[in-house]
């Protein structure tokens, strides 16, 4: 949008479509990885559902001190453990996405 001979209403209203425009994107692009990380986690499960249930054991056995939130922490991670380390690998991914793209645009 040229600003030259706009009002500040029109580039006011401007501003906020773009920023409703750009929030829309964050969320369908969110949901999208979602999706991914998903599909990945079912896949994932299928080729390493032995090992993990291996590893899930041994680790069942492991005593970790600590409250009950963390104890949570364990159990969600055991249960899921796949699908944990593909969301969490996402969420990086974002993270550093947003991040170089707020970086590049200041230069």
């Amino acid at each position: 949008m040229e600003s030259a001979g706009k009002s500040p209403d029109a580039i006011d209203n401007y501003s906020k479509q773009v920023g409703r425009d750009a929030a829309d994107m964050a969320k369908r692009l969110a949901g999208d990885a979602m999706k991914v990380a998903d599909n990945a986690a079912t896949c994932g499960t299928a080729y390493f559902q032995d090992p993990v249930e291996a590893a899930g054991k041994k680790f069942d056995g492991v005593k970790l001190p600590g409250s009950q939130t963390s104890d949570y922490r364990v159990k969600a991670i055991n249960d899921e453990s796949v699908k944990t380390v593909l969301i969490a690998a996402v969420v990086g991914s974002l993270i550093t996405a947003f991040l170089l793209t707020a970086l590049r645009d200041r230069a």
